[in-house]
């Protein structure tokens, strides 16, 4: 059998290391910017906001880009992203919004040529704001968000008062209401008139059979 120090030489130990710590260096060089941690935004109200909630971050956009998460959305939940800059040319920075993936967005843009930039959409589940720009650039980026909307869903059935007023061209002679009305008394009277002859019949065989026995 070898020697301790023949088998594992310290030159190939040395060469192991520096091999690992290459490796490690080239990996944390080549991550993708949206594996960085990316702030979470926290809306809240805002004497200067005259309804819903909001919150306003200051930064410098690079290549890079500063990432932003809003959790908790509601699909009934308008919500708007908007990012302004002051002196700077027209597209100078970029305003990414998305649900999964940093790099596929669902609304991507630029500033115009007053600084500005905004989305309003509404979506579940929480929302990715990336903000980005070729050159450093400062930015204010404000996102906003009121209560879900509360949608009321129009009646199964509407009554005919409500019909003959929003119909003025409905005939005057003889209502759609009074028609519906009679029409139900019809039916009603019918299923009666043959509830009733069927009990006859069957109460003038039970007499007969009966008469017959006898």
């Amino acid at each position: 059998m070898l020697p301790l120090h023949r088998k594992f030489p310290r030159f190939r130990v040395f060469a192991a290391l520096l091999a690992l710590l290459a490796c490690s260096a080239v990996l944390h060089a080549g991550d993708a910017p949206g594996d960085s941690p990316a702030t979470t935004l926290t809306l809240a109200e805002d004497p200067l906001i005259p309804q819903g909630k909001g919150v306003l971050m200051k930064g410098v956009a690079d290549a890079t880009g500063d990432r932003y998460e809003l959790p908790d959305t509601d699909l009934l939940q308008p919500i708007a992203v908007f990012v302004y800059t002051r002196g700077a040319p027209a597209g100078a920075v970029r305003l990414r919004v998305g649900k999964g993936d940093w790099s596929k967005p669902s609304r991507d843009g630029t500033t115009d040529a007053s600084g500005r930039v905004v989305f309003r959409f509404r979506t579940y589940d929480g929302v990715k704001i990336l903000v980005s720009a070729d050159t450093p650039t400062p930015y204010q980026l404000f996102v906003w968000s009121d209560k879900a909307l509360d949608f009321q869903p129009p009646p199964f059935s509407t009554p005919m008062s409500a019909y003959v007023v929003g119909h003025p061209d409905a005939p005057k002679t003889a209502s759609a209401a009074s028609v519906s009305t009679s029409a139900l008394s019809l039916v009603i009277g019918g299923v009666i008139a043959l509830l009733l002859l069927i009990v006859g019949v069957r109460a003038f065989r039970h007499s007969k059979t009966s008469g017959a026995k006898s």
